[in-house]
């Protein structure tokens, strides 16, 4: 006997600890006022556990209004009263996320478990549909952000005492939802009372009243200035950024007369290919090795090994290369003599690479883009005018973030698209201006004139073209000599082809032998170009490591309209 009575008191106390925390209903009264002012007093019986409830619930509430046209608007709430079981209760708010969160309950008093009532009063404004037959309160009930159920849901809406009902709708489920789980009543008032099914986590009801024209005064146009506040200003800031690019550019920026260009047959002032592609190219690229690579080959201290293996049947062939020693290096340019010593440092006769990544040609890189960009980036950057850039990034960070808090104070139409604009536009503008705000010196422009005057020469398609000029007679010599710096001015095709007849004719009669390649290219014009890209894709290969794997007419639907968003506990 005395079992079965402590099995029935087991039964019956289980159920009430082992319920989870949920709304045991959820009522929304709605009262509209002929100049659009909602007033809502919502109505929450909470049952808490102190799992998600410990100190209160938390109401939701999003900030903007979309209308019938899908434009947004802002809004806001002035909370007058939250009571909890009939005494005020403790609250505050704060904005996250394009919501307002009404936080109910005191940060130290945690809640025992058992069943609240919340009620919360606030009003709201422009949150009344204007359609071109009729007027609409359309509002979501509850917001389908909670994750609890909902046992009971229920709405009524008090419209002006000259109101007449056109139409009603409501809508249940989850966001989008179209089903009608609920019921609507008219009663004197004019009022329209809702009543809905329970509802789950995450669903929510929305109701919609319809009612004749004239009863709710709408809301007054936007000025001129709330609707085009931000392109206004966006359009200005940027005319003046435009000014001052154009003035500091014309006094600061604009470029000396560089000197004749007239050809030259050797590099100015024996530069390397390596640095002749740097000044020529205005800065360091990767591919620059290549020619610094083959300028070693050519001088005698290295040759070249191309290596073809077929792979997956013959469909594909693998390009290996050995950089094979075959002197020591003395009085090479600073960028040449630091690859040389990194292949040959540690007493090795061979130096090898195959695309695959290899920290050796990494480190090898790196060290090649420091030895040249120190000797040459103290002329290079002479003349950039940074000085200049400060200003118009500061004014384009400053106002992004001003036309952002006006963008959230007025709010027009179309004005996230006018922001993303305004800092599109004034990035490439500013990429320009850096461009065009460099101002080389007189001495970079005197050596690119130099360097420009070397290109000619090696980029004539015909000897014949520069005959006036005594270019030097055309030997393999000549053509081995001044291969690199083809490549560094990228018309290695050009020289090649120049050199065609008279190499095949000197290897037939056997009066040349070139020691500084091997491989299985002889069209030279053809093996120009392939020199170059070949060697540097492999080399850019092995020196980059590999990437890591990382409504009330029948056109609503739940989660539509005003209100909303959801709640919890905190």
């Amino acid at each position: 006997m005395r079992s079965w009575l402590l099995l029935a008191f087991v039964l019956g106390v289980l159920p009430t600890y082992g319920q989870h925390e949920k709304l045991n209903s959820f009522h929304t009264d709605l009262t509209v006022a002929p100049d659009g002012r909602l007033t809502l007093t919502e109505i929450i019986n909470a049952h808490v556990e102190g799992i998600e409830f410990k100190r209160g619930i938390v109401r939701t509430l999003p900030l903007s209004f979309e209308d019938h046209n899908g434009r947004k608007t802002k809004v806001r709430y002035d909370v007058s009263e939250v009571r909890m079981d009939g005494a005020d209760a403790p609250y505050f708010t704060k904005r996250e996320g394009g919501n307002l969160l009404i936080y109910v309950g005191d940060k130290n008093t945690l809640l025992r478990p058992g069943d609240y009532r919340y009620r919360i009063t606030y009003t709201t404004k422009g949150q009344v549909g204007f359609f071109e037959d009729y007027d609409e309160i359309y509002w979501n009930v509850n917001g389908n952000g909670w994750n609890f159920a909902v046992d009971s849901i229920s709405a009524s809406v008090h419209l002006p005492a000259s109101a007449q009902v056109k139409q009603t709708a409501c809508y249940t489920g989850s966001y989008g939802s179209t089903a009608s789980d609920c019921t609507a009543s008219e009663a004197d008032g004019p009022t329209v009372n809702f009543q809905g099914r329970s509802l789950y986590p995450y669903e929510g009801m929305t109701v919609a009243v319809g009612f004749q024209k004239g009863v709710v005064a709408p809301p007054p146009p936007p000025t001129f200035f709330e609707q085009f506040a931000v392109p206004l200003v966006a359009g200005a800031i940027t005319l003046l950024l435009l000014l001052y690019y154009f003035i500091t550019w014309f006094r600061f920026g604009k470029d000396p007369d560089m000197p004749t260009v007239i050809p030259l047959f050797e590099p100015p002032g024996n530069m390397s290919p390596a640095s002749v592609g740097m000044v020529i190219d205005g800065g360091f690229q990767n591919s620059l090795i290549t020619p610094a690579m083959i300028n070693l080959a050519v001088k005698g201290l290295v040759r070249i090994d191309e290596h073809k293996e077929k792979q997956l049947l013959g469909l594909i062939t693998k390009q290996t290369y050995s950089i094979v020693k075959l002197n020591d290096a003395v009085g090479l340019p600073k960028e040449e003599q630091d690859i040389y010593d990194r292949m040959y440092g540690g007493g090795q006769k061979s130096f090898d690479f195959d695309g695959t990544y290899d920290v050796q040609v990494k480190n090898m890189a790196t060290s090649f883009k420091k030895a040249l960009t120190s000797q040459w980036n103290a002329l290079l950057n002479k003349g950039n005018n940074v000085k200049f850039w400060l200003i118009p990034i500061l004014t384009v960070i400053l106002c992004a973030v001003i036309l952002l808090v006006m963008h959230n104070a007025f709010w027009g139409d179309n004005d996230v698209i006018y922001l993303i604009a305004f800092v599109v536009v004034n990035i490439l503008l500013f990429l320009l201006y850096t461009y065009l705000i460099k101002r080389p010196s007189g001495e970079k422009q005197a050596l690119r004139a130099q360097l420009l005057g070397f290109k000619m020469y090696l980029s004539a398609a015909e000897e014949k073209q520069l005959q006036h000029f005594n270019p030097p007679q055309i030997t393999p010599e000549i053509f081995e000599k001044y291969l690199p710096y083809a490549i560094a001015f990228k018309v290695e095709k050009i020289w090649g082809d120049r050199f065609q007849d008279m190499i095949g004719k000197a290897l037939v009669d056997q009066s040349y032998h070139p020691t500084w390649y091997s491989g299985s290219v002889m069209n030279y014009g053809v093996f120009s170009q392939h020199m170059n890209s070949s060697l540097s894709n492999s080399f850019r290969s092995s020196s980059t490591p590999p990437s890591s794997s990382g409504g009330s007419g029948g056109g609503g639907f739940s989660g539509g309209g005003g209100g909303g968003g959801g709640g919890g506990g905190w």
